[in-house]
C-alpha cells in the first residue's frame, strides 16, 4: 500500500473528531478482530457445513465441469470475433484501456481503496463506511490467499499462451491458443497456468456481492453487478480465462460476499437491535442530483452515510 494511504489512516486515527482517542483504538481493535474472525469463518466453513451445503458445492463444481465441454468453442469464437459489437462493448473493462478500470479487480486496488475508505469512515465516524471497507478487504483476502496456494496444487492453461513467458510477452501474437483440457498436478508456477478459477472476477464479484447484500444501494446495485460481471466477460475477451473459470469464480464470489454480509448484519443487530425490515439499516443509498451550474446543468450521484 502506498505511503499516502497509510498516512490517511494514521491521520484519521489522530484527528477523528467524533470520538475520543481511546474509543478510536477500541473501534479499530474491534474491526480488526471481526476482520480476522470473518476470514477464519470462511476458511473453516468447509468443516462446518451441512449436507445441503456440500450438495450445493457439488452441483456448482459439476456445473463448472459441464461448462468445460464448451470452453473451447466459446474461446475460439471470442478469438475470431474480437471486433464485433458484442465484445467491443466491453472494451472499457479490458486490458490496455485507459483509464484502467480492470485494475479495480486486482490485488493492490482491492486492498488500497478499502483501506482509504476505512480511514474516511474513522474520520467522519461512519460505521457504514468502515463496514464497507473491512467487508471488501475480508472478501478479498478470504479467497485470494487460498486461491494462490490452490494454483500451486492445480494448474490450468489459459486460453492464450506465450511460450517461455512467466507473465506475458510484449507481442502476444507469437503465442498460441491454450488447451482447455491442459491441467497440471501440481500446478506450474507461471501466470499462464493459473487460469482456474478466474482471479479478477472472483475478486470483484466477492466485494460487490458483499456491498449489495450488506447495504441498500438502490440503483447502484445493478450498476455494481454490471461492472463486476462485465470485468469477468472482459477477461474472456482478453483470452485470459475460459468460460468455466469465469462462471466458477463468479459463483464463489457471490456466495462469499453474501456470507460475509450476513455476518456483518448479525453484528449490527447485536449492537443496535433488530432493524424494522430485512434491509432497513443499510445506509449509503445514492441519490440522483440535478443542479444548475455555470456551464449548464450538472447531473450526478450523492451518497449519504
Amino acid at each position: 500500500m502506498g505511503r499516502s494511504l497509510w498516512a490517511a489512516v494514521v491521520l484519521s486515527l489522530l484527528a477523528a473528531p467524533a470520538v475520543r482517542a481511546q474509543n478510536v483504538f477500541e473501534i479499530v481493535y474491534g474491526d480488526v478482530k471481526n476482520f480476522v474472525l470473518d476470514i477464519g469463518a470462511v476458511w473453516t466453513s468447509p468443516f462446518r457445513g451441512e449436507w445441503s451445503d456440500y450438495r450445493t458445492a457439488g452441483l456448482v463444481l459439476g456445473g463448472a465441469g459441464v461448462l468445460v465441454l464448451v470452453d473451447k468453442p466459446v474461446a475460439d469464437w471470442v478469438r475470431d470475433h474480437q471486433h464485433t459489437a458484442l465484445l467491443e462493448a466491453f472494451d472499457p473493462l479490458r486490458e490496455g484501456y485507459d483509464p484502467k478500470i480492470e485494475k479495480l479487480a486486482t490485488a493492490p486496488r482491492l486492498d488500497q481503496i478499502p483501506l482509504a475508505l476505512y480511514g474516511a469512515g474513522l474520520l467522519v465516524g461512519s460505521r457504514s463506511l468502515r463496514d464497507a471497507a473491512t467487508g471488501c478487504l475480508a472478501a478479498h483476502q478470504a479467497q485470494a490467499t487460498p486461491r494462490y496456494y490452490f494454483y500451486h496444487l492445480l494448474g490450468r492453461e489459459r486460453p492464450w499462451v506465450v511460450e517461455g513467458s512467466e507473465r506475458r510477452a510484449p507481442d502476444e501474437s507469437i503465442g498460441r491458443p491454450g488447451d482447455h483440457l491442459h491441467f497440471n498436478v501440481p500446478g506450474v508456477k507461471t501466470w499462464y497456468d493459473n487460469s482456474l478459477p478466474g482471479g479478477h472476477v472472483t475478486n470483484i464479484v466477492s466485494c460487490v456481492s458483499y456491498l449489495n447484500h450488506r447495504f441498500d444501494l438502490g440503483v447502484a446495485e445493478p450498476a455494481l453487478w454490471t461492472l463486476a460481471l462485465g470485468i469477468g466477460v472482459a477477461r474472456m475477451a482478453d483470452q485470459r480465462h475460459w468460460l468455466s473459470d469465469t462462471a466458477l469464480g463468479s459463483v464463489l464470489g457471490i456466495a462469499l460476499g453474501k456470507y460475509l454480509a450476513e455476518r456483518s448484519l448479525d453484528r449490527l443487530r447485536e449492537d443496535e437491535g433488530p432493524p424494522g425490515g430485512a434491509r432497513e439499516e443499510r445506509p449509503m443509498t445514492p441519490e440522483l442530483v440535478v443542479a444548475p451550474g455555470r456551464d449548464g446543468t450538472r447531473v450526478g450521484w450523492r451518497i449519504r452515510f
